[in-house]
């Protein structure tokens, strides 16, 4: 059989070694040795016949079947992904209520919260769901508002989803974005005693920053109660994984290296806790003129900075590293297993476009998900005439899809402009690969 060179492949060198990541297969190779670097180098690019010698890069996707359309073949695999039912990922909003009223939200918060009817609702249409898909993994996200504020609710539909899954062998994964504000002893043992032991609570950079961004609905800083939040996890004896988020503007960035070796010292030296940064959005009508946002023009390139950063001082970047894994760009919301479940009922793709009409897709009736069809495959159909385009010879597509993030082409359709992550964070993509590879030592 006669193999081709992979057109997803991306070959870096650094300090002597070859380091090669394969976007399709998720391969990620690194050569050391000098007669290996010279073999590779005298094969790359070539129409060979597959022997004992280079099959190590077939089996690894970095050479695949010269007759293969390995474009077709990503689609393909994109497609599966995109419309697998052996999962189940829910994004449950118990309350749109919150304790903080931070100034780039772009919800707006009620003190409304799901009534009993639509607990028991939501709980007998996932065992519904299931009945006809029997999927085997449920991944359940709890979202707000803030959750914390609903912790009955939250409890109340685990204890029943927890109930039902040990009962009929299905893997359950539970996790929760949390404001960390209201946080106590009692809270994070009942969390933790429920199972959801992975949490993302946000801290925006020093204290007198911070304190103008996330602000409570009494107009204080929240900083010292959410980084009490943080030293009371980081005493316990539980075994839990919490990201530290930063959203950051102009403001925050000029602070940031100094923040995060303070983070480093408080916090990140636990291999409990890790980082994510992510700059603040214009989300349209939210947006407040407080906020000093970074311009589109200089999001590459801020990118770029911090991830170097973030390397130079060896902060655990996993959370950085959605390229590294084949669809690992593309947003939950593009994918037919995901859904966002409101406090009342009403079904959603995007946690973002919460009241825009587009993400209504459908209600939780009748204890079963009853869909929009039209509005629902607006979010899930991949956008062909995106793929005609550019991505047919883009390195990237197998991670992203043909663009990571689907409100351009659900609110545009064919005129949309999808931003392409290879063109925006390429160099950046390189830097982490690199670090990433070395962290994980994956040595051939």
């Amino acid at each position: 059989m006669k193999v081709k060179f992979s057109k997803y492949n991306y070959i870096f060198e650094k300090e002597g070694s070859i380091y090669i990541y394969n976007t399709r297969s998720s391969a990620k190779i690194i050569l050391n040795l000098q007669e290996e670097i010279d073999y590779f180098k005298s094969i790359k690019d070539k129409v060979l016949e597959l022997d004992n010698f280079n099959r190590i890069y077939y089996d690894n996707g970095i050479f695949i079947d010269e007759t293969v359309d390995e474009y077709k073949m990503a689609f393909v695999s994109g497609c599966q992904k995109m419309y697998d039912t052996s999962k189940l990922n829910l994004i449950i909003m118990p309350t749109r209520n919150c304790d903080l009223r931070c100034i780039y939200c772009y919800e707006k918060h009620e003190p409304k919260y799901m009534s009993e009817e639509t607990v028991i609702q939501v709980i007998n249409a996932i065992k519904n769901y299931y009945s006809s898909t029997k999927f085997h993994y449920l991944n359940i996200e709890w979202f707000g508002g803030e959750p914390l504020l609903a912790i009955d609710i939250v409890e109340q539909i685990t204890i029943a989803l927890r109930k039902f899954c040990n009962s009929n062998n299905i893997i359950y994964y539970s996790s929760i974005t949390t404001n960390g504000y209201s946080m106590d002893k009692q809270k994070f043992d009942k969390l933790i005693n429920l199972g959801i032991k992975n949490y993302q609570i946000t801290i925006d950079g020093e204290k007198e920053i911070h304190d103008k961004l996330r602000i409570t609905k009494e107009g204080y800083g929240s900083w010292d109660k959410i980084f009490n939040t943080f030293r009371l996890m980081k005493n316990s004896n539980y075994d839990f994984s919490c990201t530290v988020r930063i959203n950051y503007d102009m403001r925050v960035l000029m602070n940031l290296e100094k923040f995060i070796d303070f983070l480093n010292k408080q916090l990140l030296y636990d291999d409990r806790f890790k980082l994510l940064v992510h700059s603040i959005g214009d989300y349209g009508d939210s947006l407040d003129n407080r906020l000093e946002l970074i311009t589109q023009s200089l999001h590459s390139s801020t990118t770029k900075i911090i991830n170097k950063m973030l390397i130079s001082k060896n902060v655990n970047i996993e959370k950085h590293c959605a390229a590294m894994y084949c669809y690992g760009h593309k947003c939950y919301a593009s994918r037919q297993d995901s859904l966002v479940i409101d406090y009342d009922g009403r079904l959603h793709k995007c946690t973002v476009l919460i009241d825009d009409d587009i993400n209504n897709v459908g209600v939780v009736e009748n204890n079963e998900f009853k869909y929009n069809l039209e509005k629902l495959y607006k979010w899930i159909s991949p956008p062909i005439y995106e793929f005609n385009r550019k991505c047919k010879t883009c390195k990237c597509f197998p991670t992203c899809f043909g663009g990571s993030c689907p409100i351009s082409y659900v609110k545009m359709g064919d005129s949309a402009n999808t931003i392409c992550i290879d063109e925006i964070d390429g160099e950046v993509m390189k830097d982490i690969t690199l670090e990433y590879m070395d962290r994980k030592k994956s040595v051939k």
